[in-house]
């Protein structure tokens, strides 16, 4: 549990210090026109609910994806292990 911590200590750590470097280089890439300007207040009303319900689309496979995996191992342990395997005639 200490080393999740310091973990997660670390990481705010550095993700703080990187700020002030990463905001240097956004705002020179902006004036080198190698990035676009950042949306306006008044755009991102504009587009609206339409590109969150576009950006949680994308989550769709990923929810079906662990839904399927739970569905899969809940039936592999529960349905697996209480029936009996089907035993196969030696004689006709």
């Amino acid at each position: 549990m200490a080393t999740q911590r310091h973990f997660a200590a670390a990481l705010l750590l550095f993700g703080a210090a990187r700020m002030p470097y990463e905001a240097a280089l956004a705002k020179e890439l902006r004036a080198a026109r190698l990035t676009p300007q950042p949306l306006e207040i008044g755009t991102r009303e504009k587009i609206g609910q339409t590109s969150s319900a576009v950006a949680l689309g994308g989550l769709r496979t990923l929810v079906a994806t662990f839904l399927s995996l739970r569905a899969y191992s809940f039936l592999r342990i529960n349905v697996g292990t209480t029936s009996p395997k089907p035993s196969i005639p030696s004689s006709i």
